[in-house]
């Protein structure tokens, strides 16, 4: 990781996986004209692959989102046909509670709150990284 860090992984393996298909991606050639391409023949530009980065772990954070509002829905509908007064309805009721607190720390704080999109999310993180860049070397 050191070495991937450094730029120095010509030629060989990245620990980058591939956006498009998972798969472990190469780096040819070094500094800003590197590429990265995997065995199935996806290439990318390094700030293209960064954009594609960008993009996945956003949609990986509303397929979070959406998943932890399921399992609070239904831990209340489990709960909805319990015996009012039974522990296991107050214990069913606090899970769904903390999962949803969970999706909303989500939204909030990774997402930018609850009416973000993708494109909008990932963009103004993108721009700012496209334009570092981009930025010619400190001397």
């Amino acid at each position: 990781m050191q070495a991937q860090e450094r730029g120095a992984r010509r030629d060989e393996s990245t620990v980058y996986s591939c956006p498009d298909c998972g798969g472990v991606l190469w780096q040819f050639d070094d500094g800003p004209d590197a590429e990265f391409g995997c065995h199935t023949g996806h290439r990318y530009q390094p700030d293209t692959l960064l954009a594609r980065q960008s993009v996945t772990v956003t949609y990986a954070l509303y397929a979070a989102v959406r998943a932890l509002r399921e399992q609070s829905i239904l831990l209340r509908q489990f709960a909805a046909v319990t015996t009012p007064g039974d522990r296991l309805k107050t214990e069913l009721l606090a899970a769904a509670d903390q999962k949803d607190t969970y999706a909303q720390s989500i939204r909030n704080d990774l997402l930018g709150g609850e009416e973000a999109h993708v494109e909008e999310s990932s963009d103004a993180a993108l721009q700012s990284i496209l334009r570092e860049l981009r930025r010619p070397p400190d001397d």
